[in-house]
């Protein structure tokens, strides 16, 4: 059964290097996984709350396991530290 996943993410507008060493890793394992972009979002204006993301992302993916072997593979384990550049914030999480 196919799972959506969501990302909300905030861009670190002084690290770009590590943006684009993250996303020319992350692309491919995330295309790899079957993993399909439903949406994405701009965050335009905050009505409640002092800190909300720059970026909210919905992503299908077959199943929850290639999500789970996704983020624990090396792959993806080597870019964390970019991962951890790139952004200012970066949640991720499984929707109902």
């Amino acid at each position: 059964m196919s799972v959506k996943l969501i990302a909300m993410t905030t861009l670190n507008a002084n690290e770009p290097e590590a943006l684009e060493e993250y996303l020319a890793v992350a692309g491919p394992l995330t295309e790899a996984a079957g993993a399909k972009l439903l949406e994405r979002y701009e965050t335009k204006k905050v009505i409640h709350g002092a800190s909300i993301p720059q970026y909210v992302m919905i992503l299908e993916y077959p199943n929850i396991e290639v999500i789970e072997v996704l983020f624990a593979s090396d792959e993806y384990k080597s870019i964390i530290k970019a991962r951890d550049k790139a952004f200012t914030s970066y949640q991720v999480a499984i929707l109902a």
